[in-house]
C-alpha cells in the first residue's frame, strides 16, 4: 500500500503491543481469535521508509478463493465495524455484499435506477427518524422549500421465492456494508436476502444474482 506500512502480523496476538488503540486491538483480537489474519499499519514516511504516526489496523476476510482487506484508520471506524460479527461474514468477489452464514442472509449495497422504493407497490413507509441530527437537518431543508413533510424509511419484502428465500429491499444503506469502510451511514440502498443455506462463496454469489 503506497505510503501505508503495515507491521507484524496479529497472528496469536503478538502484533497486538499494548499502547494502541483499544478498539483496534479488540478488532485484531476477534479477527485472529477467528482464525483471520490481523496486521498493525501505518504511515510510512517516503524519504526515510520509517513508519511514524497513529497506528490502524487492516483484517482480511474470505472473500472465495480471496480476500477482502478491511482497513481501519483509527478507533472510531474500529468501534463501527465492532457493532458487528464481522468475523463470520464472507464477503462476496464483485459486490459490495456480505454473506452471514449464521444468520442465513444475504446483505447487499444497491441502487435504483429511475426510480424510488418508495414508488414501488407494497412498499411500506416508515415514519421520520427525527432523533438523528441529519434527520432534522434535512427536515428543516424541505419545510424551507416547501416541499412537504419529510417521510421516513422504505421497505419492500417480498416472500417466498426460490427455496422458500425472502428478498427484502431498504431505502438505506446497509449498516454492514458501511462498516467495512469504517463508516456508519451512507448513500444507496440495501438488498437482504434471508434463508440462505449455504455456506459457500460461489454459490452465495448465484444466489445473489437469481434473487437480487
Amino acid at each position: 500500500m503506497s505510503g501505508e506500512h503495515e507491521g507484524p502480523g496479529a497472528e496469536g496476538g503478538g502484533g497486538l503491543a499494548p499502547g494502541r488503540d483499544a478498539r483496534l486491538v479488540r478488532v485484531g483480537d476477534r479477527a485472529v481469535a477467528a482464525g483471520l489474519e490481523a496486521r498493525w499499519t501505518q504511515f510510512r514516511n517516503p524519504e526515510t521508509g520509517q513508519g511514524e504516526g497513529a497506528y490502524g489496523m487492516r483484517v482480511f476476510l474470505p472473500s472465495g478463493q480471496r480476500v477482502r482487506g478491511v482497513s481501519l484508520s483509527g478507533g472510531d471506524e474500529a468501534e463501527v465495524l465492532l457493532k458487528f460479527p464481522f468475523e463470520r461474514w464472507t464477503v462476496l468477489q464483485g459486490y459490495e455484499a456480505i454473506l452471514d452464514p449464521d444468520q442465513r442472509r444475504i446483505v447487499a449495497e444497491v441502487t435504483f435506477l429511475g426510480t424510488s422504493l418508495r414508488r414501488i407497490p407494497g412498499v411500506v413507509v416508515g415514519a421520520p427518524e427525527k432523533d438523528e441530527p441529519v434527520a432534522r437537518d434535512i427536515a428543516g431543508l424541505r419545510l424551507a422549500f416547501r416541499l412537504g413533510p419529510m417521510l421516513g424509511p422504505s421497505s419492500l419484502t417480498l416472500a417466498g421465492g426460490d427455496g422458500g428465500l425472502a428478498v427484502e429491499l431498504h431505502s438505506r444503506a446497509p449498516a454492514e456494508i458501511r462498516a467495512l469502510h469504517g463508516i456508519s451511514t451512507g448513500a444507496g440502498a440495501t438488498l437482504i436476502i434471508r434463508g440462505v443455506s449455504t455456506r459457500d462463496h460461489d454459490e452465495s454469489v448465484s444466489v445473489g444474482l437469481c434473487n437480487g
